[in-house]
């Protein structure tokens, strides 16, 4: 799973970081928020959602790392806030299996993504060295803390924080 999935979402971050240089940031910000809602919703509204017993295929694997890896590189994502929605709603994997997931693909499309946005001029150094500090120590937090939180309750938060963002990006809060 790793190496389909990896090795995409890195050709994609740097394809969705040239990408960004064809577009406003405010309409980056409306796309973004545009996309952020509808995950948002089927997470936190939908019940329990079953796990499938279908494996996905490498094929899968690796073109879902190209959406993530286009998607996060334009709009400066790790690429979790799309892979989340995609592993839990689409192929249903545990809410578990989805972060660990997430942050593992994460710590390759944020060091590539990084690196081309800093090519391309879009990183304020002054911003991004604190920021990765905090999302460093908030990862280890969150890891350890995950074991005593149960699934649904994962995916309805994540939801809500989705929702928030997706409102917040298109400007209503």
């Amino acid at each position: 799973m790793s190496i389909p999935l990896i090795s995409t979402a890195v050709i994609g971050v740097f394809m969705g970081a040239y990408l960004t240089s064809f577009f406003s940031s405010e309409t980056i910000e409306r796309v973004f928020g545009i996309f952020l809602i509808y995950p948002s919703l089927r997470l936190i509204f939908s019940r329990d959602i079953p796990l499938s017993e279908r494996k996905v295929s490498r094929i899968e694997y690796g073109l879902m790392g190209l959406i993530v890896g286009i998607t996060g590189g334009f709009l400066g994502l790790g690429g979790g806030v799309i892979l989340m929605p995609l592993l839990l709603l689409v192929y249903r994997v545990s809410a578990r299996e989805a972060v660990a997931t997430s942050l593992f693909l994460t710590m390759f499309t944020g060091l590539f993504g990084s690196i081309s946005h800093y090519i391309v001029g879009n990183v304020d150094l002054q911003l991004a060295i604190p920021i990765a500090l905090g999302v460093v120590l908030g990862a280890q937090l969150g890891a350890r803390s995950l074991k005593s939180i149960k699934t649904k309750w994962i995916q309805r938060a994540f939801g809500l924080f989705l929702l928030y963002m997706g409102i917040r990006l298109l400007g209503f809060l």
